[in-house]
């Protein structure tokens, strides 16, 4: 039976079924994360492909979003041999939802010509300091220093996008122009 999000297996032991269905639930809100990083990359790719001058920038941090799903994929790696858990108190599935559903309209905006650089920069900036400020990558417990390691990698990661996108808005001209100008899109 299929319930709330978390697979339920028949089982004579109990106590493994249910340990079963909560290490479905953690490998679930993992792999929920790895999308958001992911959503996040797409939005950054597609503002690669729209500003010449910041093509390298966004495609650089779209790579690093592809590559914090990756990290948080082998985080789950832990999970199936139980060294690591996810609180379930820090942890908001529908908080993390609408952030997703929030990025892809985003990135559905992009093509829609209303955005400046420094619009894309302030958006990209909130995405980021949100991931900071709502401490993110604390979801998980355990002692593994390996995992801990990783989590440090994405928290740090995240806080140095938030760094270099405010490098980027002070290189702005004050009359930024939109994504869509021809002499500066390709």
């Amino acid at each position: 039976m299929y319930q709330a999000g978390v697979c339920w297996r028949a089982s004579a032991d109990k106590g493994k079924g249910i340990m079963e269905a909560e290490l479905q639930k953690e490998t679930d809100i993992v792999e929920l994360l790895a999308r958001h990083e992911e959503a996040i990359a797409a939005l950054y790719l597609k503002l690669a492909g729209k500003v010449k001058e910041y093509k390298e920038f966004w495609a650089g941090l779209s790579k690093e979003e592809v590559l914090h799903a990756k990290i948080l994929r082998a985080v789950t790696k832990k999970l199936t041999g139980r060294r690591v858990t996810v609180d379930p108190k820090r942890f908001d599935r529908r908080a993390v939802i609408n952030s997703m559903t929030y990025v892809n309209g985003l990135t559905g905006e992009v093509d829609g010509n209303k955005w400046n650089m420094r619009q894309a920069l302030d958006v990209a900036f909130d995405i980021e300091k949100s991931m900071i400020d709502s401490r993110f990558f604390q979801v998980f417990q355990g002692d593994d220093l390996e995992m801990k390691n990783c989590l440090l990698e994405l928290a740090s990661g995240t806080h140095e996008h938030c760094l270099e996108i405010e490098k980027a808005m002070s290189r702005l001209r004050p009359d930024d122009k939109p994504l869509s100008d021809p002499r500066i899109s390709q």
